[in-house]
């Protein structure tokens, strides 16, 4: 059994990728700075995690830093799993938990972050690459999986490495035919989550030694700022659940809150009150809103 201790992520440089876990301070003990590898088995990860922080102690979020390998996938679903037995929920509802994964990687293969995005995605896992952090390469198959994704940090893509497609030895023709097979796959990949399937083109155009940071506008046009599929999937569900007038009034509160921050920008004190602003506004969107809430979310009991 491995386990590692980090007391300042920022200052830790890894080749593989390490996924770990932040713990929540209020919750655990002597928890302060302290950062878990995911590198074990679910029964003595959660034993040691007992004896050194207490059984209520609760995990914040999950990171992963490095290049991804073969057996990143595996430790991104040990530490997810961690994290859903000590959920550390944000509000009455158990739907509505810290489920978050941190991403700082230059790439690596990209089947298995294939998998890890499929995964993210069907836990509905909230991605964000903060700077001075990156998500370069393989990382983007990751991140344009989450429902929710947020990047201050780099974006970059570029064409895969032979290696990244398969750990074999292949030889050009073979590359070649291998690339071409999989390229209309990544662009069903992209698709599902609402990118843009252009992005593989853009992808297939520069070379694996060089990298194309893409601006926010890029990004934007692209696709991989907001998931669109989530967004088409969340709005169904809402006026499914509870009715397409509920649905216009969330619409119009949103706009309010929107054009007050505009408004008020780069006062904060002031952005902060436009929340409470827009539900004096919609007081009928007010009356409704917990009770779809009800509809959407199980409450905690």
């Amino acid at each position: 059994m491995k386990f590692f201790l980090l007391l300042i992520f920022t200052c830790h440089v890894a080749f593989a990728a390490e996924v770990g876990l932040e713990f929540d301070r209020k919750s655990c003990s002597d928890s302060e700075g302290v950062f878990l590898y995911a590198d074990s088995n679910y029964k003595d990860s959660s034993a040691y995690i007992d004896e050194n922080f207490g059984e209520k102690c609760k995990i914040r979020l999950v990171y992963l830093d490095g290049n991804i390998t073969q057996d990143t996938f595996k430790k991104v679903k040990l530490a997810f799993e961690l994290l859903s037995s000590r959920a550390l929920y944000t509000s009455e509802y158990k739907n509505l938990a810290y489920n978050r994964l941190i991403l700082n990687s230059s790439g690596g293969l990209i089947m298995e972050a294939i998998k890890i995005g499929n995964f993210i995605a069907d836990k509905n896992v909230e991605v964000i690459v903060s700077a001075p952090s990156k998500c370069y390469s393989a990382c983007v198959f990751i991140y344009a999986a989450a429902k929710t994704r947020y990047a201050v940090g780099e974006i970059g893509v570029h064409r895969p490495f032979a290696k990244d497609i398969s750990v074999d030895n292949l030889s050009y023709y073979e590359y070649l035919d291998k690339y071409k097979s999989l390229t209309p796959k990544f662009k069903q990949y992209f698709s599902k989550f609402g990118v843009s399937e252009n992005l593989v083109d853009l992808m297939n155009s520069i070379s694996s030694e060089e990298i194309k940071i893409l601006t926010y506008d890029e990004r934007e046009v692209y696709g991989l700022n907001k998931n669109i599929a989530a967004q088409e999937y969340e709005r169904a569900r809402t006026i499914q659940l509870c009715g397409q007038e509920y649905y216009d009034l969330s619409v119009k509160k949103r706009a309010l809150t929107s054009k007050c921050v505009e408004e008020y920008y780069p006062d904060t004190k002031a952005m902060t009150e436009c929340e409470f602003k827009a539900w004096s506004i919609t007081p009928d969107y007010n009356d409704r809103y917990d009770r779809c809430m009800d509809k959407k979310y199980e409450r905690i009991k």
